[in-house]
């Protein structure tokens, strides 16, 4: 800067000033920032050591480190550090008497992740099995990953973020399953197709039978005659046959229905060995039967002017009982997996068309209706190609006629010559 000096000089006479304007010059060089950081590059936290290189004498420093921090930014040569994955641009204002510089270093500090993306992988048992199959699966990923998102290839969300997830198959068919695992470095998927495998409860093809005044005849296959036929009594005349697989073991078991009552046979003998007995319905009734809710024991239901009521068990009641309007008075019930989704559901017959429901509920979800048969035929159903669904037939003058799938027509068609006239059919996997 520039200086003015001035002097007053005294003795006895008096005094005298003096001042001399700018007489005095002082120069100075403003600073010129620099510096450097080691390290400048590793894995989060990172802990920086800036040394200042500013040369001209600097006073007072100013950092800016990058991320927002301000802790020792006015030190000469601070140590800093950096707590999080990123590229950091670092500035330094160097200032003396003279002035001020900056100096910065674009992407300067660079903070990688000490955490490697996952590699997915993942085992589930069992991989096949008759539905409803329950499989466990377990992550086998690797770089632990934090989160989970699973595909198991039927469209189903439950547990889909959990780690080792259970998971329920409840239709037949052949599932592609994925594994997508996460970490804060990224992600990474697995997918094994065609994992896992469920078939049918029971492979075996149904067959007919029929009953007549208080006699069973079940035939071994669906040809003329049926087969091996086993013949027995159970039951009288006026009954109403109804059959299911009472007991869980994949075969299917008679019964009847009586003014109200159900009479289930535990075998297909005389007698019908153990015989559970219990009120469900009321005169005029139709039975049906079927497993309602995909596993178990069959349960029976019944039919009354266009209302299905379906029971959750076998006992006097029915425990709890579902009941939905399906169809109108002088229909005649079916029951069938129409879906292979491991669950029965209903369909009426009427006047050769059929009409099967997609959901046990008023209306009946969505509805295939087609034609096969006439009027005055008896409506049976099973699964004759044993794929897990069920198909339509038809009882008519001692003569069945079964369908290979559910649509008008039916398909290819297999007739034979089983019963006769005034005979009521009856369907199940009996072996």
């Amino acid at each position: 800067g520039n200086y003015s000096v001035a002097l007053q000089a005294y003795n006895i006479l008096g005094y005298n000033n003096t001042q001399k304007t700018g007489y005095i010059i002082i120069t100075g060089i403003a600073p010129t920032a620099s510096f450097t950081g080691t390290p400048s590059s590793g894995t989060a936290p990172l802990t920086v050591k800036f040394t200042d290189r500013s040369t001209n004498t600097p006073t007072s420093w100013n950092w800016s480190f990058g991320d927002g921090s301000s802790v020792n930014a006015t030190q000469q040569n601070p140590v800093h550090s950096y707590a999080s994955i990123g590229t950091y641009t670092v500035a330094l204002t160097a200032t003396n008497y003279a002035g001020s510089n900056t100096f910065t270093q674009t992407s300067y500090i660079m903070v990688s992740s000490t955490v490697i993306a996952p590699a997915a992988s993942f085992t589930g048992t069992p991989s096949s099995g008759t539905a409803p199959l329950t499989v466990k699966f377990t992550d086998t990923s690797l770089n632990t990953p934090t989160s989970w998102n699973w595909s198991f290839g039927d469209g189903s969300l439950v547990n889909s973020t959990v780690q080792n997830p259970v998971h329920s198959y409840a239709s037949i068919g052949t599932y592609t399953v994925a594994l997508t695992a996460t970490n804060s470095a990224g992600s990474n998927t697995f997918t094994r197709k065609f994992f896992i495998t469920v078939t049918s409860p029971s492979n075996t093809t149904s067959t007919i039978g029929i009953f007549r005044t208080g006699n069973f005849y079940l035939a071994s296959s669906n040809t003329p005659g049926g087969g091996t036929v086993t013949a027995f009594n159970f039951g009288q005349a006026n009954d109403i046959p109804v059959t299911g697989d009472w007991n869980a073991d994949g075969k299917t078991e008679v019964g009847i229905f009586r003014n109200g009552m159900v009479y289930q046979a535990s075998s297909n003998t005389p007698g019908g060995g153990t015989v559970t007995a219990f009120n469900y319905g009321m005169i005029g009734d139709v039975p049906v039967a079927g497993k309602w809710s995909g596993s178990g024991a069959a349960t029976v239901g019944i039919f009354r002017s266009g209302n299905f009521y379906l029971a959750s068990s076998n006992t006097n009641g029915g425990g709890t009982v579902n009941a939905f309007n399906f169809g109108m008075s002088g229909d005649v019930p079916v029951a069938g997996d129409w879906n292979a989704d491991v669950k029965t559901e209903v369909g009426i017959f009427r006047n050769g068309m059929f009409y099967l429901a997609s959901s046990n509920t008023p209306g009946g979800g969505t509805v295939n209706a087609f034609n096969f048969g006439m009027t005055g035929d008896v409506p049976v159903t099973g699964d004759w190609n044993a794929d897990g669904k069920t198909e339509v037939g038809i009882f008519r003058n001692g003569m069945v006629f079964l369908a290979s799938s559910n649509t008008p027509g039916g398909g290819t068609v297999t007739a034979f010559n089983f019963g006769m006239n005034g005979d009521v059919p009856v369907t199940g996997k009996w072996v």
